[in-house]
Parts: C-alpha cells; sequence; structure tokens
C-alpha cells in the first residue's frame, strides 16, 4: 500500500525493491503499527514547538487516525518541516522506561503507577 510505504519512511524503516524489511507494514490495520508513529509526530512537534497538528481523539476509529497521520505525514513532507529542527536548543526527550509509550520527565521513570507494578514484578520473575 503505496500510503504505509510513505508512513514507513517518515518511520525510518528501509525498502528494499518495493518490500519493507523485514515485513510488510499495517498502520492502516493495526493500532499496535499506528501509535508509535502518532508518539514520533508528537516527538517531532514538540521539539518544533509546532501547535496540535492532528486532530484525534480515543473515541476515532483506526481508519479517522490513520488519515490524520497522513495528512501531517504528507503537509511534514511538503512543507520540509523536517529540515527547520536544529540541534543546538533540542531538550533531551524521555520515554517511559518500561511500555517506552509515553513521555516521563526523566530517564528511568515509568509513566503510571501500573507500569512501574509490572516493571517491579518482571523483575522479581527474573530473579526466581
Amino acid at each position: 500500500m503505496k500510503d504505509n510505504k510513505l508512513i514507513a519512511e517518515f518511520m525510518g524503516y528501509i525498502y528494499e525493491d518495493d518490500i519493507l524489511v523485514p515485513e510488510e507494514p499495517q498502520y492502516h490495520t493495526s493500532w499496535d503499527w499506528l501509535i508509535p508513529v502518532i508518539l514520533e509526530i508528537e516527538v517531532k512537534a514538540y521539539r518544533l514547538n509546532l501547535p496540535q497538528l492532528i486532530d484525534v481523539s480515543f473515541y476515532d476509529e483506526i481508519h479517522e487516525v490513520y488519515w490524520a497521520v497522513l495528512e501531517f505525514i504528507k503537509k511534514y513532507n511538503d512543507e520540509k518541516i523536517n529540515e527547520q529542527v536544529t540541534m543546538d536548543n533540542e531538550e533531551e526527550i524521555y520515554m517511559c522506561s518500561n511500555c517506552g509509550a509515553y513521555r516521563v520527565e526523566s530517564e528511568g521513570q515509568h509513566c503510571s503507577k501500573r507500569c512501574d507494578q509490572e516493571y517491579w514484578a518482571d523483575m522479581d520473575r527474573d530473579e526466581r
């Protein structure tokens, strides 16, 4: 799918002979594929000091979020927003050390009490 290829390239994946290595992306059907893209957009927006770029909610269907993501990436590529990033004042961004899905204030921190409990439960299992 051409649109999935556009998203994959935005995420830094490499295609060989029009095939994504190691597997074909499923951004249009899988939240597991689409959520990391939304997080990457959030990080880029934060670094560039941009306003809200995707108008979606937790209640939207995956296809609605998918099209909003595509709209952002096309605008991002067209306007060359990515060339405006400067490394001089770039702030360190930390993600949850357990799930990796949410931004936290400092390195090694967990995003929620649940993530913290899951992390320590996993550590306890590993020690046994």
